[in-house]
């Protein structure tokens, strides 16, 4: 993870980087890792001079996939995994921004939120930016939303 501060504004960031042909809940290890950056943040928040409840994660595309299953799914564990100090830190962001996100939904329908997404109640606050000209994942969102 690379953190980067924004002084001017008081904000800090960090980064970890994903590529994958295949995403939850085939392959767990991208969520993983994103849990992991988020335990390492909120334990390091004050060293870092930040607030460990205003922690939030953003993506782009399959990151913004990655950032809405975080939101929904910060207590994934693998099964068989040991319980470590680390893994009983929160790992939900408390804000999800998602810019043009994929897998949202599968095909062949892809009108309807895929199941693996599994928002809820205690999904976190979420920015959604799509645009209009992607139809398929347009009403997707509108099913989100609609909620």
């Amino acid at each position: 993870m690379r953190l980067v501060e924004f002084s001017r504004h008081d904000l800090r960031t960090g980064q970890i980087s994903c590529s994958f042909d295949k995403h939850y809940p085939d392959v767990v290890e991208d969520l993983e890792d994103a849990q992991q950056a988020m335990r390492i943040t909120r334990s390091h928040a004050a060293e870092l001079h930040i607030d460990p409840q205003r922690i939030g994660a953003l993506g782009f595309s399959a990151g913004a996939h990655l950032a809405v299953i975080l939101g929904n799914h910060p207590d994934f564990k693998k099964e068989g995994a040991p319980e470590t100090p680390e893994s009983k830190i929160d790992a939900r962001p408390n804000f999800v921004l998602v810019i043009y996100p994929g897998y949202l939904s599968n095909a062949p329908d892809l009108s309807k939120v895929a199941p693996s997404i599994g928002a809820s109640a205690s999904t976190p606050p979420t920015f959604i930016l799509q645009t209009e000209d992607d139809m398929a994942q347009w009403k997707t969102l509108f099913c989100i939303t609609r909620r």
